[in-house]
């Protein structure tokens, strides 16, 4: 069964099923685009708002959402995660 998960997580890692609907939230305190690796979804915000990218989960693996300000400036006031995508257990 797909389930939606909606992450507005702090840094560090955040695991999702396959299949699952995903809408990840990131508040910037800066304008700036939000970029999610390995699906290649961006999002612009506005400064002291949020960007949604909301995408499934359809391929496994490792991925990081990062902030292109914080890549910029060499990583300060950094946001970036990592979202694993892991297989459903057959029951």
């Amino acid at each position: 069964m797909e389930r939606l998960v909606i992450l507005a997580p702090p840094p560090g890692r955040m695991t999702v099923n396959l299949g699952d609907t995903v809408l990840i939230k990131v508040t910037s305190g800066v304008a700036d685009e939000v970029h999610l690796h390995g699906y290649d979804i961006s999002s612009g915000v506005d400064a002291g708002h949020d960007a949604e990218i909301l995408f499934e989960a359809s391929v496994p693996g490792i991925f990081e959402v990062e902030r292109r300000c914080a890549v910029a400036t060499n990583g300060a006031d950094s946001a970036v995660r990592s979202i694993p995508t892991r297989r459903r257990n057959s029951r």
